[in-house]
């Protein structure tokens, strides 16, 4: 799973959601992941401003122009 920018979309990262810091809190690479129950590989995007959670599919993450990339957990602000 890659966001629009290239870079591999992993739990912790740092992201934008529609211009609004927020957090990836976990991805689902396994389609039949009990623990979680979601069907489809993709993430669960915490922006507790406007959208609260948001699960994007890979396709979506992919393809959606308003979830940016910043850092990795741990890295400092760029």
């Amino acid at each position: 799973m890659r966001y629009r920018s290239g870079e591999e979309t992993l739990t912790g990262d740092r992201v934008k959601l529609h211009g609004n810091p927020g957090s990836v809190e976990f991805t689902v690479t396994d389609p039949c992941e009990p623990e979680w129950g979601y069907l489809a590989p993709g993430a669960m995007i915490r922006e507790p401003k406007e959208f609260g959670w948001l699960f994007l599919s890979a396709e979506q993450i992919a393809d959606y122009d308003d979830l940016e990339f910043v850092g990795r957990a741990g890295e400092g602000s760029r």
